[in-house]
């Protein structure tokens, strides 16, 4: 096992890979609900990765990597070939690269479509996400390809059907935005939701949000009561979080994280996220050198575990 386990962190590093796992054998237990998250190692090196896996299994069902299409195969391909040596559920988040704050689509997104259907017919991933924060990236800076990824979204979903009838796919979207926040560190003015962009998106088997509600408020207390059970008025599908975060820290003004605020979040809030979602990804295991608010989103920094893995652990071990 552990020798599999360091030729796929040679591969996504870039090495020749070798020995390959198969996945399309492998019966994933996606029995909801289930937490982990995204694909963060201390280094990028043989010994970060090792650290990583070493620990995060101590608290997490899944594992999940997140990036551009075309990178499908080294990064996608590494979680999926882990999980298969490990029992981890993959889950596995694909979009289009970023240029200049906006997400730049191909021309032909059939090009996508096929990519993506040969990729998962090796693959049979459980989990399949394609479009991250679309509200925010798309529909905000770029309406007309928010417009042309929800035309061919049916006929990803068909064509991965295909291949995978298990697969379920879905898009995400930026939580806070969503609902027409963008004050606090986004430094805007706040606006009417936008709950009927969901709506978009009909063929989708589940609908994905990221959520960072320490960019609004000051303090995990200040989240109203019914912040995430109101999505359940606005889906008619299982809900999964892409990523959940607060920062531990950070140069902010008043919405400056500190480590108590993170753990109190973690305790107060992800128990409720696992009552209303199949999945929680908390974003970061390990600080991953972000820039702000996000790098300090890690459960583990520099200077070690922060109060909030602990809770996770009391959660979650």
């Amino acid at each position: 096992m552990l020798k599999r386990m360091l030729l796929a962190q040679l591969c996504v590093l870039g090495a020749a890979c070798s020995d390959p796992v198969s996945s399309t054998t492998t019966t994933w237990d996606t029995t909801p609900p289930f937490v982990g998250f995204s694909l963060s190692p201390p280094s990028v090196s043989e010994q970060g990765f090792k650290e990583f896996f070493e620990t995060a299994v101590l608290g997490a069902d899944l594992l999940a990597w997140s990036g551009p299409w075309q990178d499908l195969s080294a990064g996608g391909g590494f979680i999926v070939e882990q999980a298969a040596v490990s029992g981890y559920v993959p889950v596995v988040i694909t979009g289009f690269p970023t240029v200049d704050g906006r997400r730049v689509l191909p021309d032909d997104l059939d090009e996508v479509v096929e990519a993506v259907t040969d990729w998962v017919a090796d693959n049979q991933v459980p989990y399949l996400g394609l479009g991250v924060e679309i509200n925010a990236f798309l529909w905000e800076k770029a309406p007309e390809d928010f417009e042309r990824l929800a035309h061919i979204y049916p006929d990803l979903v068909a064509s991965v059907h295909s291949v995978s009838e298990g697969t379920r796919v879905f898009p995400v979207f930026q939580l806070e935005r969503l609902r027409g926040l963008k004050s606090g560190l986004f430094g805007e003015t706040d606006t009417a939701p936008e709950w009927e962009l969901i709506a978009r998106f009909p063929d989708a088997d589940v609908i994905g949000f990221t959520t960072y509600p320490g960019l609004i408020y000051t303090d995990p207390g200040q989240v109203p009561d019914d912040y995430y059970r109101q999505i359940l008025e606005h889906v008619d599908r299982p809900i999964v979080f892409t990523e959940v975060g607060w920062q531990a820290g950070g140069e902010l003004g008043e919405w400056s994280g500190s480590a108590d605020k993170q753990a109190d979040f973690v305790t107060r809030w992800v128990p409720e996220l696992t009552e209303i979602a199949d999945m929680v990804i908390w974003s970061f295991l390990w600080d991953q050198g972000q820039a702000a608010p996000f790098e300090t989103m890690g459960l583990i920094g520099e200077d070690g575990e922060r109060p909030a893995w602990q809770a996770w652990l009391d959660l979650f071990g």
